[in-house]
């Protein structure tokens, strides 16, 4: 399974526009990532966009517990403050998550969601996330610089 992107261009029907009218990227990020995970018994998976079922289709067939946390709507998101600090984005992203102690994540889907939250918030969802991470989770995010 690979993730596609297409992106389309308009313009008149010449043979140059025709061309440039559709490009295929084609990514094999996440099915290198379920490579990694699919002999463990039973896969925890953490999403942090916005509950999508392309999501749920992914994971259908395998044994995962799939939890939907919509960082986009975390008033850290919605209400950026470039001056919070660590530890009070830690306090509010645990509340926010309202995790089980003893969760241990396999996959954290972070998509682009890590590019709205300024940096004390982003080092606050590490602290945050930090308790429900274990040696072998594994994350996939896009983004660009």
């Amino acid at each position: 399974m690979s993730g596609i992107l297409r992106r389309r261009q308009s313009a008149p029907d010449t043979g140059a526009s025709r061309a440039r009218r559709s490009q295929t990227v084609t990514s094999r990020l996440l099915p290198l990532l379920l490579e990694q995970i699919e002999s463990r018994e039973r896969i925890h998976v953490l999403d942090l966009g916005s509950g999508a079922q392309s999501t749920l289709n992914f994971f259908a067939g395998r044994n995962a517990a799939i939890h939907f946390v919509d960082l986009f709507s975390c008033d850290l998101a919605l209400h950026p403050d470039e001056e919070i600090n660590t530890a009070a984005a830690c306090e509010q992203l645990v509340q926010y998550l309202r995790l089980p102690d003893d969760l241990v994540f396999d996959v954290c889907m972070f998509w682009d969601a890590l590019h709205y939250l300024p940096l004390g918030a982003l080092e606050g969802l590490s602290r945050a996330l930090a308790p429900h991470l274990g040696p072998k989770s594994l994350g996939y995010g896009f983004g660009s610089l």
